[in-house]
C-alpha cells in the first residue's frame, strides 16, 4: 500500500518545524538534490536516487546508527509543496513526510515521521 500519510497511530511519530530565511525554490532545489543531503543533514552518510525526484523513485541512503543503507520509495511527489516515502530500516517502517511553505521569514518546513514494527537495534534519534 502506498502511504498518504505517516501513521499517526504508530508507537513512534516525530513532528519538526522549522523557518529557514531562504526562499521556497531554494529550499526545494537542496531537499530534491538527494546526493547534496549530507551537506545540510549532517548525520547522512551517504544518498543517492535511481531517478528523478518522482513517485517511484528510490533513494538509497545511510544514516548514523545504521548500518545497513536504508531503501525509501517515493509515494508523492508535489513539486516545491510536499514529498512522503516511506521503506524499511532496522526492522521498523518509517514513513516520512515533507512539507513546505512560502513564509514572511523565509520557507517554512514541516517535516513528519513514523516508526512501526519491531525494533531490535537502538537508533540514534536526534530533534533538532
Amino acid at each position: 500500500m502506498t502511504p498518504t500519510d505517516i501513521d499517526r497511530t504508530a508507537p513512534a511519530v516525530v513532528r519538526l518545524e522549522r523557518i529557514i530565511p531562504a526562499s521556497l525554490d531554494r529550499v526545494w532545489d537542496l531537499h530534491t538534490r538527494v546526493a547534496d543531503w549530507r551537506s545540510w543533514q549532517h548525520d547522512i552518510v551517504s544518498a543517492s536516487i535511481d531517478g528523478d525526484f518522482a513517485a517511484g523513485s528510490m533513494i538509497t541512503w545511510t544514516t548514523a546508527g545504521i548500518d545497513t543503507p536504508i531503501i525509501s520509495t517515493i509515494a508523492a511527489v508535489v513539486p516545491v509543496h510536499s514529498v512522503i516515502w516511506s521503506g524499511p530500516a532496522a526492522e521498523i517502517i518509517g514513513i516520512h513526510r515533507w512539507t513546505f511553505e512560502a513564509d514572511e521569514g523565509g520557507t517554512r518546513v514541516l517535516t513528519e515521521e513514523s516508526w512501526s514494527g519491531t525494533l531490535s537495534t537502538p537508533i540514534p534519534l536526534r530533534l533538532g
